[in-house]
């Protein structure tokens, strides 16, 4: 975005015909962006959200209707959504001048955005609710697989066709104002009409209990990192973002060089962190048990940071390798501390909507944490501070 506002000041310095291609393909470019953004930010919301028991049972014998309920439910996934489709936007907007100067194009376009974000997470929305309905059985594995599915099909369109559609909409002889016109038009039946279907149809909302643990059999360490190490690797959450760096990695590495690769996975692999937002709800039920083991907090303390740097080590390996310096692992570590903090404070099992808001806030956390890089020498600092805020936590007993 920084690159993208530079240019943006040169603009008036291109060709006429050539600038106007160039706004064609940068407008597809943003329409691209917004469709890949849109399938994330609903697998990730889809994947959270997920009532308590409590929650069922006032659901249950409150005096609503089913379809107030179900509403109710849509309409909340769906302001998540949009809670972090709008972080996204912060950044976009100011290169948008890039299409047009034009105010009221300006305006159009951001709702475009949107009506692209509120489609395609009312058409998952329809694709889940109707394939799970129909499958009744084992709904945990086949949501799994449609998670894999889709975010596997997006990195394939945004590292590959995506392109190709831009190119192709640069070709259109239509100009920009009249591609903001029909795109606006074409976006707004296609809401209505999926609202309308939506509404009629009223799809069931499956909603089950998820696991907490795959069944992952484990190396008996007997050493200060089996008390953290479990209960990070063996959850869900860890596995989906594994499996996220893996399809990352592969297809970056099928179409880039390798010093292209090595660059992009400066900034994915220090995601890996984020796993350690499961530490606190995996190990909700028996931390009252530890003081029977002899386990301190200081002891606790070196086991988190120790997982840290296990499950951060292909972080570690790149930093090493590309930079010669720490700072893309200690980028990585910050993120993981702040991931364990947010899940002390907002344990899943207390709330149903608790995952939902640390997934949210653990984004914008990143996006500051991401600002430190110009001065790197903050990030050590701040790890220090979350280091004494995490065992200040684990000393009250949370």
């Amino acid at each position: 975005m920084q690159q993208l506002s530079t240019i943006s000041n040169l603009a008036n310095t291109f060709n006429k015909s050539r600038y106007l291609i160039a706004a064609k393909q940068t407008l597809s470019s943003y329409y691209n962006l917004c469709l890949v953004l849109s399938v994330l930010i609903y697998i990730l919301v889809n994947a959270t959200f997920q009532l308590t028991r409590n929650a069922l049972h006032i659901a249950k014998t409150l005096p609503f209707s089913e379809k107030e309920i179900w509403l109710s439910q849509k309409i909340f996934k769906m302001i998540s959504g949009l809670f972090i489709f709008e972080i996204v936007l912060i950044v976009l907007i100011p290169s948008i001048k890039l299409i047009t100067h034009n105010v009221f194009y300006c305006f159009i376009l951001l709702v475009n955005f949107h009506l692209i974000f509120l489609s395609l997470f009312l058409i998952l929305d329809l694709i889940y609710d109707f394939i799970l309905v129909n499958v009744r059985s084992n709904t945990k594995l086949v949501a799994t697989f449609m998670d894999i599915l889709f975010v596997t099909l997006v990195s394939v369109y945004a590292f590959t066709a995506r392109f190709k559609v831009d190119y192709l909409v640069g070709l259109i002889k239509f100009n920009v104002g009249k591609l903001i016109r029909f795109s606006f038009f074409i976006l707004l039946c296609i809401l209505i009409m999926l609202n309308t279907i939506t509404l009629i149809l009223q799809p069931q909302e499956i909603i089950s209990k998820k696991n907490k643990f795959w069944k992952l059999p484990l190396i008996d360490f007997k050493n200060i990192i089996e008390i953290s190490l479990p209960a990070i690797i063996r959850t869900p959450n860890f596995a989906y973002i594994f499996l996220f760096t893996i399809v990352i990695f592969l297809f970056s590495s099928i179409y880039n060089s390798a010093n292209d690769t090595l660059n992009n996975m400066m900034f994915v692999f220090p995601l890996i962190g984020v796993s350690g937002i499961s530490y606190s709800d995996a190990t909700l039920k028996f931390r009252k048990h530890f003081k029977l083991y002899n386990i301190s907090e200081k002891y606790e303390l070196l086991s988190i940071l120790f997982t840290g740097v296990v499950i951060l080590i292909p972080a570690l390996v790149i930093s090493l390798i590309k930079l010669r310096n720490l700072d893309v692992f200690a980028f990585g570590f910050s993120i993981y501390l702040s991931s364990i903090i947010l899940g002390f404070l907002l344990p899943k099992s207390y709330g149903s909507v608790n995952e939902t808001i640390s997934s949210i806030i653990i984004l914008i956390v990143i996006v500051l944490l991401s600002l430190t890089l110009v001065k790197a020498e903050l990030l050590y600092i701040i790890i220090c501070f979350l280091i004494f805020i995490l065992f200040m936590i684990l000393k009250k007993g949370m």
